[in-house]
């Protein structure tokens, strides 16, 4: 039977020591994974919004 596919595909990423310590003293180590996908779709959202605004300037994207 087995788990159900979790709709995720494994990466891994590297960070510094200071930055893995100020994750884990924020989320704790199991709660790494989830802070870092709410960050990225957060950084994403920022910068999908200001490309779209760029754009519409007239301008391109640097």
């Amino acid at each position: 039977m087995g788990r159900p596919p979790l709709m995720m595909k494994r990466t891994h990423i590297s960070f510094t020591k200071e930055s893995l310590a100020r994750l884990d003293a924020l989320v704790g180590k199991k709660g790494r994974a989830e802070f870092v996908r709410m960050a990225l779709d957060q950084a994403l959202d920022t910068a999908e919004a200001t490309q779209r605004m760029v754009v519409k300037g007239g301008r391109k994207p640097e």
